[in-house]
């Protein structure tokens, strides 16, 4: 029984050439050759990749691939080099290389968002100075590891204005002389 070869292109140089149907049937047939399996296709550019996951609109521009356990987009950029942030990318992209050393900060406050104009670049404290003036740092009973509540510090500082001794406010709420010591010079809690 004769059977007629199907024609195909390679999917890596292009090339035409001929397959039977068993060998489609199969799933294969998609290279010309051993060499042009080997190598594959060759990789779509970065940027077409980053926007194929992009939603634009008139405010932020979402990126709907995957998110890193905090929040911010990643993509990957090749085997070699491993999965980058999506908006130092995008930021790449528009406004060319930046130092590993260096953040790209959001205007926006919006992990997700890849905006050229909503992105700009700064250092560790840059980005911690826009994170405070925005008011997104946890102080007070809002930090995780905070052992007082905001009541209980004006309470401490105000029974130690009262006359009552650090020892014995120590004591009672359950931690070091040090700790109430700080509370009530101001060092820490300095927000009330």
């Amino acid at each position: 029984m004769r059977y007629c070869s199907i024609a195909r292109v390679c999917e890596t140089c292009g090339a035409a050439f001929t397959v039977p149907p068993n060998v489609l049937a199969r799933g294969r047939g998609r290279f010309c050759s051993r060499a042009c399996k080997t190598n594959g296709p060759p990789p779509r550019p970065i940027a077409e990749r980053l926007f194929d996951k992009v939603l634009v609109g008139d405010g932020c521009w979402e990126f709907t691939g995957a998110l890193s356990t905090e929040g911010y987009g990643k993509i990957g950029r090749s085997r070699r080099e491993g999965p980058a942030y999506a908006h130092r990318v995008a930021f790449e992209l528009f406004y060319g290389p930046i130092y590993d050393s260096l953040f790209v900060c959001h205007r926006c406050d919006n992990r997700r968002c890849v905006r050229p104009d909503h992105l700009f670049i700064g250092t560790q404290g840059d980005n911690m100075r826009d994170c405070r003036l925005k008011g997104r740092t946890q102080r007070g009973e809002g930090h995780y590891l905070a052992r007082f509540t905001d009541a209980q510090v004006i309470d401490i500082r105000n029974r130690h204005a009262a006359g009552e001794k650090v020892i014995r406010l120590a004591r009672a709420f359950g931690v070091e002389r040090e700790t109430i010591n700080f509370i009530v010079r101001g060092e820490t809690w300095k927000h009330l």
